[in-house]
């Protein structure tokens, strides 16, 4: 009778720890799978999460500086045509005219100025244009908070990025999502914008 019954408790203690084991095991897997397939989001998403990884980075890179060499994320986090006037390509996306008064241009260098101690307005307007973060071609918003004020050094390098990839999504060779994913990349890293141009048009 104690003999069966110290094999059973036997028995039952082995079940669980064999159980404790595979549970444990099966957690692991299931969260490194979870880090090597993030969830996908919607392009605003997406821009969102990689422009928030950007933000201390890039907010150290520019103190001091005269002016921004890429949109402040704190500022300008970037947004997507949300009041289309029509919709664009392939893919369908939406597509906003352009539409900034002169007083949003002003307002957007007076806080840029202020908050983040630049000296735009000190500077020579003309060498300035108020730019949509997430270009209009490639469906961004009119809106404050994908506007800001760059610097002819630094559009002379990204116009020409902006135009072709509007042009491959045109051509439905490029996504939304990931064209916005490419302009992020190459305006928080100038010094990438010339590998990214490159790749755009290997498309």
């Amino acid at each position: 009778m104690n003999v069966c019954l110290f094999w059973g408790n036997m028995k039952a203690r082995t079940t669980y720890s064999i159980l404790s084991f595979v549970l444990v095991i099966s957690l692991f897997s299931q969260t490194a799978f979870t880090k090597s397939h993030p969830k996908k989001g919607t392009p605003n998403q997406q821009s969102e999460q990689q422009t928030g990884e950007l933000a201390g980075q890039h907010s150290e890179q520019q103190q001091g500086m005269r002016y921004p060499e890429g949109p402040v994320p704190d500022m300008t986090p970037g947004k997507l045509c949300d009041n289309p006037s029509t919709y664009r390509y392939p893919e369908k996306i939406a597509y906003c005219n352009r539409d900034v008064d002169p007083q949003t241009k002003k307002d957007i260098i007076n806080e840029y100025d202020h908050v983040f101690g630049f000296s735009i307005g000190k500077m020579n307007r003309a060498d300035f244009k108020i730019d949509h973060y997430f270009p209009l071609c490639a469906g961004g918003s009119n809106d404050p908070s994908n506007l800001w004020p760059q610097h002819k050094s630094v559009y002379t390098i990204t116009d020409p990025l902006e135009q072709d990839i509007c042009v491959k999504m045109a051509e439905g060779r490029l996504k939304q999502a990931d064209a916005i994913r490419l302009i992020i990349e190459a305006k928080n890293n100038l010094e990438k914008a010339p590998q990214v141009l490159s790749y755009v048009r290997s498309l």
